[in-house]
């Protein structure tokens, strides 16, 4: 006998519009429906179809009418997953698939589906890679995918067939597709519980449909355990077996039923099982937890076969022998624990369930030790290095760094690039998803002092073609640290981090306050770090000068000196130019500079009538006595130079095989250069027939004599001083005789009263004007 829930339709009344459409469902039933046969009272009002779709047609009041058609067997329901064969019938047992595959004039056997995503059809050998056609599908495969309910139609066509009319069959089951049921904790099959114990059972259907739990009474086990209603199992004090009987009812009236063995028996043994889970690089294993981990540890009990209790009422204590390299908390339950690694070292964890028995226990190791790698040498601000880590995410996905300082230690979140910046301990992080993190300690020394070593070989100078003066500053940084950074990780010093940020470098002048302002302007360093070689340096680099900046600075004797130091450091002051010249420590060096030679001349024009030219070179009695002058030309000759304070004065000439010649020789270079500094200056010189000569388009080139080389810069300085003084006088003499022709008033100041003697007062004077004719 089955008891089934009553057959209905849903919902119980419609209400349409003219041309509507709504789907009739239906539930209930002995077993789940394989044909279903509606009707209505008047078709003039509405219409229904074999899957209960009903049209409004006209205004009115109709009665819809479902007949259940039942079958002996259960072929209408199926488990999510589950696969089931559907063959094609006749209208009597003779029209068989024997029958219909023996068909001479030709049957094609086309399968559709009503809803998509709850069945798929499958022909006959498709594991095997064999595609049977429509032809003789008569028979086909019907696997479920999702819980819900469809239709199944099969459309029996003819495929040579000669009348007019397309004749053909087809035919349509209802199929319901539901989960199987399962528990949610622990096994379906087995449930392990230890004596005076209860363990809640959860099943997949509890909010789905009821559930019934009951003990089945054809295993002897009266008074092992009980269950209620809730599904929650109590066990008793004795020891045995029973069987459990959970039934699902589902909604179209199948029941689900579990048989779960239920076995109480006592603990054995005991053992400590370690939840968190460790992920590296290439899958590999660790040598040990990393230091900063968090490890979840539970205590699982056994009995003497071995296996695992579902439940049980042991209550589990843990130790330690190191409380100062691990702390343990409790976690959700009493028999889950939460340790943290606090320091690197091994510690042995303990576990007892009974303190009577000492068989109730056990012990395991656990090693902790830093996951991210140590600096490989000693750390002062300045340095560049570069932490590495083996862990990864579940998925290999990388972590993110962090500091417990940025003051102390600058890092990039994303490679683990970093820069000592201070000294000090910090503290380095690598955080994963889910919480996790590794640790490691890191000590920053203190700054040594800047010291800085000026190249021997070469001078400075202001020329503006000059290289760069670089002065190396040792900071005591090590380049070991980044000799294992990975490209990523350099990039991130290069444009990230920015290592030179962290030096300053400043350059100090001894010369008079007019032209300090011009030197800073022209002069001007910057810091550089070189990763390759973990070194910093000063680059001192000259700006472009104009010939006036460059007359300047070509006799002016200076001084000048650069220090260095950290960010962390207090800079050098600037000094005073008396301390200048007092010894210099390491982080104040004086730089060896020579200012570079001016000359105005960039061309000399020579001719028949005017054979010798003169020109000048403005510098330093140093500068001027190392000065070479060579002449690519054998038809220009050069006098031996003549040196005066702060000027020297060269002449050029012709030479007198080319005044016999007549014939005019191209255009000769003197080229002016110094092996103190690399500075050249090249003069050209041209010699013409004539009194002049054009150079380009524009510009006119006139003879120089002795007396136009002589109005240098310093000349005319004198005369414009001469004209200043001449215009002043003038203007003061002009002003005197137009004051004289002028009338103006006389004023005297007058006291009111007289002074008194030995009081101070402030009397209020009286103003008198007077009109001088």
């Amino acid at each position: 006998m089955q008891v089934y829930p009553r057959f209905t339709l849903q919902p119980r009344s419609l209400a349409l519009t003219l041309g509507s459409v709504r789907q009739v469902k239906w539930e209930g039933g002995p077993h789940p429906q394989s044909s279903v046969g509606f009707s209505v009272s008047d078709s003039r009002i509405a219409t229904v179809t074999d899957t209960g779709l009903v049209r409004g047609v006209a205004v009115g009041v109709v009665k819809l009418r479902g007949a259940l058609q039942t079958v002996t067997q259960d072929t209408g329901a199926l488990l999510t997953f589950a696969q089931m064969p559907v063959y094609v019938m006749g209208s009597d047992s003779s029209q068989n698939p024997f029958a219909l595959g023996s068909v001479e004039s030709g049957l094609s056997f086309h399968w559709n589906l009503g809803k998509l995503g709850v069945l798929e059809i499958q022909t006959r050998h498709t594991q095997a890679g064999v595609t049977v056609s429509p032809a003789h599908s008569f028979s086909v495969l019907v696997r479920a995918w999702a819980a819900g309910r469809t239709s199944l139609r099969v459309t029996v066509q003819l495929a040579n067939h000669t009348s007019a009319f397309h004749q053909q069959l087809s035919d349509e089951i209802q199929i319901l597709v539901y989960q199987e049921m399962q528990l949610a904790v622990g096994t379906s099959r087995s449930i392990l519980m230890s004596p005076y114990s209860h363990y809640a059972l959860q099943s997949n259907k509890d909010t789905i449909c009821p559930v019934r739990y009951a003990l089945c009474q054809c295993v002897k086990g009266e008074g092992l355990v009980t269950v209620d209603s809730q599904g929650v199992l109590r066990a008793g004090p004795d020891t045995g077996s029973a069987l459990l009987e959970v039934i699902a009812m589902e909604t179209c009236g199948v029941n689900q039923t579990l048989l779960i063995s239920v076995r109480v028996s006592p603990v054995w043994f005991v053992r400590l099982f370690s939840v968190s889970s460790l992920y590296s690089v290439g899958g590999g294993g660790l040598p040990a937890f990393p230091l900063g981990w968090t490890i979840r540890v539970r205590a699982l009990c056994y009995d003497n076969l071995g296996q695992q209790f579902n439940a049980h009422n042991t209550l589990t204590h843990i130790t330690t022998n190191r409380d100062d390299l691990v702390q343990v908390t409790p976690d959700s339950d009493s028999h889950s624990f939460v340790v943290q690694t606090v320091s690197g070292g091994l510690t042995v964890l303990g576990v007892q369930a009974d303190p009577t028995n000492p068989s109730l226990s056990d012990y395991t190791p656990l090693p902790v030790l830093p996951a991210i790698s140590a600096p490989p040498h000693t750390l002062r601000p300045g340095d560049t290095l570069c932490f590495n880590t083996p862990l990864t995410g579940p998925h290999g996905q990388p972590g993110q760094w962090n500091v417990s300082s940025s003051r102390v230690l600058q890092i990039d979140p994303k490679t683990g690039a970093a820069l000592a910046k201070h000294s000090g301990t910090v503290v380095v992080y690598y955080r994963l998803e889910g919480g996790q993190q590794a640790l490691r300690e890191v000590k920053v020394e203190s700054p040594a002092i800047p010291e800085l070593s000026p190249p021997d070989d070469r001078f400075l100078t202001n020329w503006p073609d000059a290289a760069d003066y670089t002065v190396p500053v040792e900071l005591y940084t090590s380049p070991v640290n980044t000799a294992q950074c990975s490209l990523s990780q350099r990039e991130a010093i290069e444009k990230k981090l920015q290592p030179e940020a962290e030096l300053r470098c400043s350059l100090h002048f001894s010369a008079p306050y007019l032209q300090l302002n011009t030197l800073q302007a022209v002069i001007v360093t910057t810091p550089h770090y070189d990763l390759d070689t973990g070194e910093y340096s000063c680059r001192v680099s000259v700006r472009p000068q104009s010939d006036s900046v460059l007359h300047l600075l070509s006799s002016l004797s200076v001084s000048v000196s650069l220090s260095a130091s950290l960010r962390g450091q207090s800079p050098v002051p600037v000094l005073p130019l008396s301390a200048l010249s007092l010894p210099l420590s390491g982080r104040l060096v004086q730089l060896p500079y020579l200012p570079a030679f001016h000359c105005p001349v960039s061309f000399l024009v020579l001719s028949a009538l005017q054979p010798m030219a003169e020109f000048s070179v403005l510098g330093t009695k140093e500068v001027l006595s190392a000065l070479r002058f060579h002449s690519d030309s054998t038809d220009v000759l050069l006098s031996e130079p003549s040196q005066s304070d702060g000027h020297l004065v060269l002449s050029v000439y012709i030479s007198t095989s080319w005044v016999k010649s007549q014939a005019l020789p191209p255009p000769a270079n003197i080229t002016l250069s110094s092996h103190l500094t690399p500075q050249t200056h090249v003069l050209t010189v041209y010699i013409t027939a004539d009194s002049e000569v054009k150079i380009g388009s524009t510009d006119l080139i006139r003879l120089q004599s002795s007396w136009t080389q002589l109005l240098d810069f310093h000349l005319i300085l004198v005369f414009a001083v001469f004209a200043v003084m001449a215009t002043t006088a003038t203007l003061y003499i002009v002003y005197n005789s137009c004051m004289q022709t002028v009338p103006f008033p006389v004023v005297g100041l007058y006291p009111n009263t007289p002074p008194n003697i030995g009081q101070y007062q402030l009397p209020f004077p009286t103003i008198l004007v007077h009109q001088v004719a």
